[in-house]
């Protein structure tokens, strides 16, 4: 078969067995080829199982810029179920290519099992047969063929820019057409971007609601794609009405221009944020300008980041925002073009963009936020500026301002073996993480649904979903004093997602503490929205909506502006910044006055074997190994004791604050390396270090012990 004989150009590497976990399958990018040529073989069965289109993310988002990875991406746009990773990791580590083909054989037969009305018009004595190899043939023909010719599903392929990627895209196009699937090249893309591709392809209805701009659409036909080139010369801000018209397009169908929609794709993408962003922002009356910006400048990582936010930059600019790239990772960000090199780094200088640098190489929101200090090329951004900072592949963002100065004491990319990674001396920034974000974001949605109808407002759940990472004052912020629950699920995006993505809950907001995450909308709460949107501007006689009907409209732009399949950097920068002006923010200071962060410490420690390190109650609590977790319990209690010695209480917004409440710790196995995380909190930096100094100790110690 195709399959056996494709296979063979990609053997498995001996001694590497990878696992897929939250973050996909990650690893030195010369170890990948192989892996990756498999996900391209279950990503094609997966779309032929389904009916639908599904997506392979290559990217390695924070990693140095050596390794790689891939994502598999499902129909709707989310990231693989649980249920089968066990299933993809057995597929990539078959031993040879033709245990690959038994393994691929029995994985459509299960999948047959499970969606009878796939294999509805299969000939028995197919799946019956002892062939492996003709068996497979036949399963994939016979599903194919119950296709359309118009409507056969396909893989929609995307990368980052690391080196790396061509050759692993190449393997992973030969496992998707050695199935006989075909391969759709999305080219540079942001990890939040080929999710929402996907999802845009197979369900693009859901997109119709969209309020676009008139400004994005052909005159002759705005109802069916967006324009063809880029919306880099979006109208100026001088040319959008206010109020803006209303536009009613329908989304790109992929079935109509397969060839052509990753582009199509993209164009609605930047549509759909930049007209949610500039009627948040010109919210008012119809005289009314749009609120004050104030200039924001972006730490792209070195990474797809910068490529990707280039067409926002004209029509942002157009709403009042004023983007300053730095760290796009080529001094020409990465045209290869002689003409027009001069000219483009005339404009580029005067934007203030800076490039150069290596992906993830003391720049990006990984390295920010655990470093407490401006990225690279941030030299001479004045104090006070807003600041933020994407990962790699774009789908975390964090905020900052500058504060002072300090010096990172080790490299990142090498980190000491010894039992914590050594910092820096002093804190330089001001962070506003992925809990500061939540928060704002929360406050944001909260203040707006209790200015919905009562009777609408009487049977809403709104949560807001953490991991045990997140800081004690943000959650007690959340709690005390917007009046939202909060719930605590492990470390993982996709356990974050699942919780956030409940059936009986309305508003699902979520942000891990590294910046990814974003804000879930129940169907029928926009059906409820969309309602009373409509309903009161069509009964109204006046050209001003009544406060729900406002309130309503900004919870659907809120939507419309946020990624709902996945976390984006991009998006949540945007809506971020849009909050800030909606409140007349010119800065972060108020932002960062709405409550203090607790002091923490995250650290690691080398074992022998991470699994030693087992966890419970989110990851809050250790069951594994034996005496750990008493170990830990003393050190919080011992910690909290000394503090008391000196002062039992403290004041902290009007209350008498308990040190005991201040300190927690925990620990957790990383889900690739061998290595254990530890976060400690703390009424000071001092405490916070040297709890997690005592923890990191006991771990080593008891992990040594087991070995």
């Amino acid at each position: 078969s195709i399959l056996l004989k494709s296979a063979k150009a990609y053997p498995k590497m001996e001694n590497f067995t990878p696992s897929y976990g939250t973050a996909g399958f990650r690893a030195e990018a010369s170890l990948l080829p192989c892996t990756m040529y498999r996900c391209g073989v279950f990503a094609a069965i997966r779309s032929i199982v389904k009916k639908k289109n599904t997506g392979i993310m290559i990217t390695a988002s924070h990693n140095p810029i050596a390794d790689n990875g891939v994502k598999l991406i499902e129909p709707t746009g989310e990231n693989l179920p649980q249920d089968l990773e066990p299933i993809v990791t057995k597929l990539v580590n078959s031993h040879d290519e033709y245990e690959l083909v038994n393994m691929v054989n029995a994985i459509i037969m299960s999948m047959s099992v499970a969606d009878q009305q796939v294999h509805s018009n299969h000939n028995p004595s197919i799946q019956a047969s002892n062939d492996d190899e003709k068996s497979l043939s036949a399963e994939c023909s016979i599903l194919r063929a119950s296709n359309d010719i118009i409507t056969t599903p396909v893989v929609l392929l995307g990368h980052d820019t690391r080196p790396s990627a061509q050759m692993l895209v190449a393997a992973a196009r030969a496992g998707i057409e050695a199935v006989g699937v075909t391969a759709i090249q999305c080219g540079h893309v942001t990890t939040p971007q080929l999710h929402f591709l996907v999802s845009l392809s197979n369900f693009p209805e859901l997109y119709d609601h969209d309020r676009m701009d008139p400004d994005f659409f052909d005159n002759e036909d705005p109802s069916i794609h967006l324009k063809k080139r880029r919306i880099e010369s979006s109208v100026d801000a001088s040319a959008i009405p206010t109020p803006l018209p209303s536009v009613s397009p329908k989304a790109p169908r992929f079935a109509e221009r397969p060839a052509e929609f990753p582009s199509q794709g993209l164009n609605w993408y930047y549509g759909r944020v930049a007209s949610a962003y500039r009627r948040l922002v010109a919210v008012g009356s119809s005289s009314s300008p749009p609120s004050p910006s104030f200039p924001l400048f972006v730490d792209c990582a070195n990474g797809v980041g910068a490529r990707m936010l280039k067409p926002l930059l004209a029509p942002m600019e157009s709403a009042g925002l004023t983007l300053s790239l730095r760290n796009t990772g080529d001094e020409d960000g990465g045209e290869k073009e002689e003409r027009g090199k001069k000219e483009e780094r005339g404009k580029k200088e005067e934007r203030g963009e800076k490039g150069k640098g290596i992906l993830n190489y003391l720049v990006g929101a990984d390295f920010v936020q655990k470093e407490l200090i401006p990225p690279q090329n941030f030299e001479d951004v004045p104090a006070a500026s807003s600041c933020c900072s994407l990962d790699g592949d774009a789908d975390r963002i964090i905020f900052f301002q500058k504060v002072g100065e300090a010096s990172v004491s080790s490299s990142p990319l090498s980190p000491s073996p010894s039992t914590t990674q050594t910092l820096p001396r002093k804190r330089a920034i001001a962070l506003l993480d992925g809990d500061r974000i939540l928060v704002l974001l929360a406050s944001y949605i909260q203040e707006l649904l209790v200015q919905l109808p009562e009777e609408e407002m009487r049977s809403m759940d709104t949560v807001c979903v953490q991991t045990a990472y997140a800081n004690g004052a943000a959650t007690r912020f959340i709690e005390d004093t917007l009046k939202l629950r909060t719930q605590c699920v492990p470390t993982g995006v996709k356990h974050l997602h699942a919780a956030a993505h409940s059936e009986d809950t309305d508003i699902g907001a979520y942000f891990e503490a590294n910046g990814h995450g974003t804000v879930l909308f129940s169907e029928r709460l926009l059906a409820k929205l969309r309602k009373i949107a409509s309903s009161s501007s069509s009964s109204s006689s006046s050209s001003s909506a009544s406060p729900s009907a406002a309130a309503a409209e900004e919870l659907l732009l809120v939507y419309q502006l946020l990624n709902q399949i996945c976390g984006d950097g991009i998006s949540g920068a945007l809506l971020t910044h849009a909050i800030l002006r909606r409140r007349g923010w010119s800065s972060l200071d108020p932002w960062i006055q709405m409550y203090d962060d607790l002091p923490s410490r995250q650290s690691k420690v080398c074992v022998p074997d991470r699994r030693a390190v087992c966890t419970t109650d989110a990851e809050r609590r250790c069951t594994a190994p034996s005496g750990l977790q008493e170990r830990i319990d003393d050190l919080v209690e011992a910690a909290a004791a000394a503090a008391s010695e000196t002062e039992r209480e403290e004041k902290e917004e009007g209350k008498n604050i308990s040190h005991a409440k201040a300190f927690r710790a925990f620990v957790r196995p990383s889900g690739t390396e061998d290595i254990i995380r530890i976060y400690a909190e703390a009424n000071t930096q001092e405490s916070a270090d040297n709890l997690a100094k005592a923890v990191g100790r006991a771990v080593e110690e008891l992990c040594a012990k087991l070995s």
